[in-house]
């Protein structure tokens, strides 16, 4: 539907075809113009058949105002025809409206689920106390002068000989899981 629309709006000539059609519909006396009545007639069948309320009298001359760029207290054909461009291009851009909201909104949540994955894994670090222990290896590695090609074994055998260091302080809840290890 979103594409017929497009189509609607980059073709003047079929554009002003479809719009006839419907307007012809609505003109009802074949005055060639719609008023007030006709106008009523057609906002209440599509307010049926869209189960919302009707528009109120005022609501209705507010509408036919705004349409009726000549203010001659009727709809011309080609007041109709830019009425429908103007919904059309309105709709479309709700649409557009609606698919950034939903992106964004997306977005947000992602960005939620990221922002919970990284306090929960900040939690696990002041928990088991890793942090304090990598600043003690960073340290010693700038200490020590540690050749860039081993600071990764350096660091994991650090990390075994400090978890040994520490064993006995780590709640029993995790030593059971822990892998003996010779």
């Amino acid at each position: 539907m979103v594409e017929e629309l497009k189509v609607l709006l980059r073709d003047d000539k079929l554009l002003r075809k479809v719009a006839s059609e419907s307007f012809n519909v609505i003109d009802t006396d074949k005055s060639g113009f719609l008023d007030e009545k006709e106008l009523a007639s057609a906002l209440n069948n599509t307010c049926k058949s869209l189960n919302v309320q009707k528009p109120s009298r005022s609501e209705v001359r507010s509408i036919l105002n705004s349409i009726d760029s000549n203010s001659d207290g009727k709809i011309s054909l080609d007041e109709y025809v830019t009425f429908i461009k103007i919904t059309i291009k309105n709709h479309l851009q709700k649409i557009d409206e609606d698919k950034l909201r939903k992106v964004q909104d997306r977005e947000d949540d992602e960005e939620k689920t990221v922002t919970k994955k990284i306090n929960k894994f900040e939690k696990y670090l002041e928990d088991t106390g890793l942090p304090a222990a990598f600043e003690v290896i960073f340290t010693e590695i700038l200490d020590k002068k540690v050749e860039v090609d081993k600071v990764f074994f350096y660091t994991a055998t650090r990390l075994r000989q400090i978890g040994k260091d520490v064993a006995h302080l780590m709640p029993s809840s995790l030593k059971s899981g822990q892998n003996n290890e010779s």
